[in-house]
């Protein structure tokens, strides 16, 4: 049987092969197990409609990594939470050409620039089977995109199938729970519908599936797994042709058989959520947290002691040569009680030793020539032209290894590593005023890699990453009062990226930033920790799309603009039940909607500022029309007709909620009981 289903896969395969010729390596190595697979994280099999296999490919993959970074294992949630091949498909169809029958270039492209929708949000039912005149009869899919692109992939990347190394390469990538599409460039004709596996097909039936092109096409499916026991070996495949194909849809491929199609392989990977991002920031901040500051080589050590006065005054007891000069090893006491214990040559430091300043602080040293009057490094004085000064090694008059510099007025600005007389390696930057301002990793003068910077006004403090003397990496800063401040990541300086603030008073936010500001996705919280807002941020204000909760347990769902509710909304009552549902500005009821009292009435007409203006009709809690006309400032104001139990009883002119003007009365029967002129709820004739 040929399999018209498969067709469409395999220019799009091969396409990607060529975007992504290098292929994976194994940058951070982890211990691969002999089997290993993410059907935890599965939805349930479907079959695919029509030419779809590569859009179940790609959404069953996204699927797979919603429910890897959310930690969902229910197969019913992890259903409930999938993504639509439909709306990859048709998104897919309509943005690159009319044809159904293959792909093109631009087509895995144009699937991930508009991202991946829910099924739980939209489906098409109403469109199979996707005929041409079908997908171009679809509304307009760019509405949906803003929430669709948040779940795109943050990449993609091909096994390079020459590479000697890919079966480690895959296990390796499997093991970090990331899934593959392979794309086969032939199918075997008889493996649909079948229960038993590939080995069996393959072996059995002697089918050679690189010459059978003709009678079938190429294929996607998800790799997800494997196990070194079976079959000698084997890869664990999801087909997109429902539970009668395989095993429930999956299927066991042994390694050799595997490797001998001809195929391509993508691994897809996601930018986890927000709360799995956070926890692991959280993780590398703790190690960054757990950094000594007060390592044990940086020894704050005054420099301006004249070490050359080792070599003349003080009691030395060690060995000599017979002419009494020091020699080999020895210890020497100085008359200003700085202590040197070790290697000797000459009457002179010579190689290692320890520095012993005082019973706090040993210098563990390395001496080499220091003394020699043809010196190759010397310790001394380097005076700046300022009035500041430098003192410790030098070589070829630039600093190394350990030393002090000073400014003018003779107090200490660094202290800590050098190299080529530029600070490099661990040290301690000071204010004027001889408190500390950084203290951690330098590169050539500038803070890099880990360290503390203490603010000197506010009393704050940062904790985490540097680059170039700015904040760059993961990091935490801190309240005067030793309270976390932010804890995430940074960019030139500024929060960016993902992190938590938190309030000093109490309250936090956890999402995205940019430039210090709430930008993206992103949940504040109240003191008490419940969920104040959840939803999108611009400028550290809601805007977008968002859920606001009231700490009394009412709540929002609609459209934000500078933290008022401004478009359309829901809002709803304590006991979750309907408030308003319509139109908002300004984060009143404005516009056209729907308003539901808890006692069971409506009103459906026109809003202004939150009350009822305009046209409008209010409901009994049985559902029976009470009011339709004209309203102002929430009373019956104009032109209106006023019902008892369904049936007309009144209709004419109203002012402030009483018939006020020309109008006329209604029998229960429909008759006219009276006409006239009516005065503040009387008639008057």
């Amino acid at each position: 049987m040929i399999l018209k289903k498969t067709i469409l896969a395999i220019k799009f395969i091969f396409f990607l092969n060529l975007l992504f010729s290098q292929g994976l390596k194994i940058n951070n190595p982890i211990i691969i197990k002999n089997r290993h697979t993410l059907e935890k994280y599965l939805p349930y099999v479907h079959n695919q409609i029509k030419n779809e296999c590569l859009a179940y490919s790609l959404t069953t993959c996204r699927t797979i990594l919603y429910a890897r970074d959310n930690d969902i294992k229910d197969i019913n949630e992890i259903s409930y939470e999938s993504f639509s091949p439909h709306y990859s498909y048709i998104i897919f169809k309509r943005e690159t050409n009319d044809t159904i029958d293959e792909f093109m270039k631009e087509d895995y492209n144009a699937i991930n620039e508009f991202g991946f929708y829910k099924i739980k949000n939209l489906e098409f039912p109403n469109y199979y089977p996707f005929t041409n005149n079908h997908i171009h009869s679809f509304p307009d899919l760019n509405v949906l995109k803003k929430d669709a692109l948040k779940y795109k992939f943050s990449k993609i990347d091909s096994i390079n199938m020459s590479d000697p190394n890919k079966e480690k390469i895959i296990k390796h990538y499997l093991c970090k729970d990331n899934p593959a599409v392979v794309g086969f460039s032939t199918w075997p004709d008889n493996l649909y519908p079948i229960s038993k596996s590939w080995n069996e097909v393959i072996n059995n039936d002697n089918i050679d599936t690189k010459t059978n092109f003709d009678t079938a096409g190429g294929h996607a499916v998800v790799l997800i797994g494997y196990d070194d026991t079976i079959n000698g070996g084997s890869f664990l495949i999801l087909n997109s042709w429902g539970n009668d194909f395989g095993n429930n849809g999956k299927m066991w491929v042994s390694y050799n058989n595997f490797f001998k199609e001809e195929i391509n392989i993508h691994f897809v990977f996601s930018n986890q959520t927000l709360d799995s991002l956070i926890d692991n920031h959280s993780k590398e901040i703790n190690e960054i947290k757990g950094l000594n500051p007060q390592r044990q080589d940086l020894i704050p050590f005054d420099w301006s002691v004249k070490l050359p006065i080792l070599k003349k005054l003080g009691h030395y007891k060690g060995d000599t040569l017979n002419d009494g000069k020091r020699n080999a090893k020895g210890e020497f006491i100085s008359l200003n009680n700085i202590t040197y214990s070790g290697n000797w040559k000459n009457d002179v430091p010579q190689g290692s030793g320890n520095l012993i300043i005082d019973t706090n602080f040993v210098y563990s040293v390395d001496w080499k020539n220091q003394f020699n009057s043809n010196e190759i490094s010397q310790i001394g004085t380097w005076n700046y032209s300022n009035g500041g000064k430098s003192v410790g090694a030098f070589k070829n008059n630039l600093l190394i290894g350990f030393g002090t510099q000073y400014n003018k007025s003779g107090k200490i600005v660094y202290r800590g590593e050098w190299k080529n007389g530029k600070i490099n390696g661990y040290g301690i930057k000071y204010y004027k005023s001889g408190e500390k301002e950084y203290e951690g990793e330098w590169k050539n003068d500038k803070m890099n890699g880990s360290g503390t910077y203490y603010y000197f006004e506010s009393g704050e403090k940062y904790i985490g990453l540097f680059k170039d003397n700015l904040f760059d990496g993961n990091g935490i800063r801190y309240y005067k009062s030793g309270e976390k401040k932010y804890e995430g990541e940074w960019k030139n300086d500024k929060m960016n990226g993902a992190g938590i603030f938190y309030y000093e008073p109490g309250g936090k936010y956890i999402g995205a930033f940019k430039d210090d500001l709430f930008n993206g996705n992103g949940i504040r919280y109240y003191k008490s920790g419940e969920k104040e807002y959840e939803g999108e941020w611009k400028n550290d204000k809601m805007n977008g799309s968002g859920t606001y909760y009231r700490e009394s347990g009412e709540k929002y769902i609609g459209a934000f603009k500078d933290d008022l509710f401004n478009g359309n909304g829901i809002s709803y009552y304590k006991s979750g039940e309907k408030e308003y549902e319509g139109e908002w500005e300004n984060s009143k009821m404005n516009g056209n909607g729907i308003f539901y009292y808890e006692s069971g009435e409506k009103y459906i007409g026109a809003f202004k500022d939150g009350l009822f203006n305009g046209n409008g009709i209010s409901y009994s809690k049985s559902g029976e029309k009470e009011y339709e006309g004209e309203w102002k400032n929430d009373e019956m104001n104009g032109q209106g007709i006023f019902y008892i139990h369904g049936k007309k009883h009144y209709e004419g002119e109203w002012l402030n909620g009483k018939k006020h003007g020309k109008g006329i009365e209604y029998y229960e029967n429909g008759s006219i009981y009276r006409s006239g002129v009516f005065k503040n709820g009387e008639f008057v004739k």
